[in-house]
C-alpha cells in the first residue's frame, strides 16, 4: 500500500465549508478504496485559502521533504489553496519531490485535457471564493462612503472620534498634525527620509505601532493621501496587489486635511525620483530547458546589444560559443507548440467534466450535514422540553437546553449560508466553457502565468544547437521541432 498524507482546511469565513472531521473521514474512505494508507494528518482551522501562512500546510511540506509519504490526498484542490498562483506553487513543490497530489472529488486525467481541467478547477475555486468576499466587502465600502472608519489604527496626525450615533470618524490630532506639516516641508526641500525620522525621534514623537520612526514609517506617512483629505479604500487586496481603479473607493474628507495638495504632489515627485530600476527579465523556461550537446541546463542572460538569450554556460566555458538561442524565439516556439495541442480540445467533454463537479456542489455534503445535525438538535430540544413538562426540572437541564438553542441558531445560519451559495451556482454551457478554455490558453501569452502552465505540462526541453532541433518531452509524448538560427 502507498503511504499517503491527508490535508484538510476549514475557513471560518466560508460557512458552507465541509468540516475538518468530515474531510478526513472522506479521505480515509477514499484511501481504503484505492489502496492507500494514511500515515499522517495535517489541518488548518479558520484560515483562508488565499493565505500561504498556514502551520498545517507548512508542516506537510516539511515532512514531504523528509520523504514520510509518497502521496498527498485532499477533499478538493481548493483545500490546498483558492488562489491559483499559490496553488500552482505548492503543486510544483510536490512535483519536484516526486509526490502525487490527489483530490477525492476532482479527477484530473493524465492527458493534455487534464491540464486545462485542472486550471479550470483552480479558476472556479478562486472565482466562487472571491465572489463571496466581494459580497462581504459591500458593507465595508458603504461604511467608508458614509465617512466612517472600518477598523485599524488612525494614521499619525489623526485620531478616531465618536459621532452622535456612536460610530468612529477621523479627526485631526493637533499636536501630531504640526509634525506632519513639518515632515512634508522637510521632504519637499529634499531632506532624506532618515533625516526626517531622526527629527521625529529627537522631538519625542512616537509612531502608532512601534517605539521609533524609521525610513519605512516616514515613507508611509508621506505617501498617505488622508493628509490632503482623501480617504482611499480597497486599493490593495489582502495579498498586497493593487485592485483595478474601478474597484477603488475614494471619499473626499476636507475636514481632516493637514497639508495642501500642491505640497503633497511635490513630495510624491521627490519620492518617485530614482525609485524605478530596469525590470529583470522573467525567463519562463528556466529549469525546463537543457543543452542537447552536454545535457546541462541552459541559463538566461542579457547579451549582444541588450538582447535576452538562453545559452549553455558549460559549453561556453569550454570554448564552444555557438550554444545560444534568443529567449523570445525559444519561448515563442514553446508557447506556440503548446497552444497547437490545446486549440482543438473537445469542448463538450470539458463541459461534461466541469458540470459534474458543479453538480457535486449543488448537492453538497456540508448542507446535508448541517440539516442532519439540526434535526438531531431539534429532537434533543423536544426531549428536554418534554422532560421538563413531566416535572424533571433541574439547572443542568436548563443549561443544556440553552446550549442546544444556541447550537440550533448557528446551524440555521449555516444552512442559510449554504443555500445562498447553492443558489449562486449553475451548470455551465458549452459556450461558457469554450470561453474559459480560451482564457486559460490566453495565460500562455502572459509571462506571469505561462510558466506555471508549462511546468505542469512539460517534463523538459532539449535544444540541440548542432542540428537546430528542439526536443519536447511532455506528459503526452515526445516531439521534435526544427528552428532557424
Amino acid at each position: 500500500m502507498k503511504r499517503a498524507a491527508a490535508y484538510a482546511r476549514y475557513s471560518s469565513t466560508q460557512q458552507q465549508d465541509i468540516s475538518i472531521e468530515a474531510q478526513f473521514s472522506r479521505i480515509e474512505e477514499f484511501a481504503k478504496r484505492n489502496n492507500y494508507i494514511i500515515v499522517a494528518q495535517y489541518e488548518d482551522r479558520a484560515i483562508s485559502g488565499f493565505s500561504s501562512r498556514r502551520p498545517g500546510l507548512q508542516q506537510l511540506l516539511a515532512d514531504a521533504k523528509l520523504g514520510k509519504f509518497e502521496t498527498v490526498i485532499v477533499w478538493e484542490f481548493a483545500r490546498l489553496a483558492r488562489d491559483r498562483t499559490i496553488s500552482r506553487n505548492y503543486k510544483e513543490q510536490f512535483r519536484k519531490l516526486g509526490i502525487e497530489l490527489i483530490s477525492v472529488t476532482e479527477h484530473i486525467p493524465d492527458s493534455p485535457e487534464g491540464v486545462i481541467i485542472e486550471s479550470l478547477y483552480e479558476g472556479m475555486a478562486e472565482y466562487y471564493s472571491r465572489k463571496l468576499a466581494r459580497d462581504s466587502m459591500r458593507g465595508l465600502i458603504q461604511t467608508v462612503k458614509d465617512g466612517y472608519v472600518h477598523g485599524g489604527y488612525p494614521p499619525f496626525g489623526l485620531k478616531f472620534v465618536k459621532d452622535e450615533k456612536g460610530k468612529s470618524k477621523y479627526a485631526i490630532e493637533e499636536n501630531e498634525a504640526k509634525a506632519v506639516k513639518k515632515m512634508f516641508e522637510m521632504a519637499a526641500k529634499g531632506e532624506t527620509l532618515s533625516a526626517i525620522a531622526r527629527w521625529l525621534n529627537d522631538n519625542g514623537y512616537k509612531p502608532r505601532r512601534s517605539q521609533k520612526f524609521n525610513v519605512e514609517s516616514v515613507r508611509d506617512i508621506l505617501k498617505n493621501p488622508k493628509y490632503i483629505g482623501k480617504i482611499i479604500f480597497n486599493k490593495r487586496r489582502g495579498k498586497g496587489k493593487f485592485n483595478p481603479f474601478n474597484e477603488i473607493i475614494e471619499v473626499e474628507a476636507p475636514e481632516i486635511a493637514i497639508i495642501d495638495e500642491d505640497l503633497f504632489i511635490k513630495v510624491q515627485q521627490r519620492l518617485s525620483k530614482n525609485k524605478h530600476k530596469p525590470a529583470r527579465r522573467n525567463y519562463i523556461l528556466r529549469g525546463l530547458v537543457q543543452c542537447g550537446i552536454c545535457g546541462h541546463p541552459l541559463s538566461g542572460a542579457i547579451r549582444q546589444g541588450n538582447n535576452a538569450y538562453y545559452y549553455c554556460t558549460y559549453c561556453w566555458r569550454n570554448n564552444n560559443k555557438k550554444v545560444s538561442i534568443g529567449a523570445d524565439k525559444l519561448e515563442n516556439i514553446v508557447i506556440n507548440f503548446v497552444k497547437s495541442h490545446f486549440e482543438h480540445l473537445d469542448t463538450e467533454e470539458l463541459t461534461r467534466r466541469i458540470n459534474k463537479k458543479i453538480k457535486q456542489k449543488l448537492n453538497p455534503v456540508a448542507l446535508k450535514t448541517f440539516q442532519k445535525n439540526l434535526e438531531e438538535v431539534n429532537n434533543a430540544i423536544k426531549n428536554i422540553t418534554k422532560a421538563i413538562e413531566m416535572g424533571a426540572f433541574s439547572n443542568e437541564l436548563l443549561i443544556r437546553l440553552n446550549e442546544l438553542e444556541r447550537e440550533k441558531m448557528k446551524l440555521e445560519k449555516d444552512i442559510r449560508s449554504a443555500l445562498t451559495q447553492i443558489k449562486s451556482l449553475r451548470e455551465l454551457t458549452t459556450e461558457e466553457v469554450e470561453h474559459l478554455k480560451q482564457s486559460v490558453l490566453k495565460e500562455l501569452t502572459n509571462r506571469s502565468t505561462a510558466r506555471e502552465l508549462l511546468i505542469n505540462l512539460i517534463e523538459h526541453i532539449t535544444v540541440n544547437f548542432e542540428t537546430t532541433e528542439i526536443l519536447f518531452t511532455t506528459k503526452f509524448g515526445d516531439y521534435v521541432v526544427k528552428y532557424n538560427k
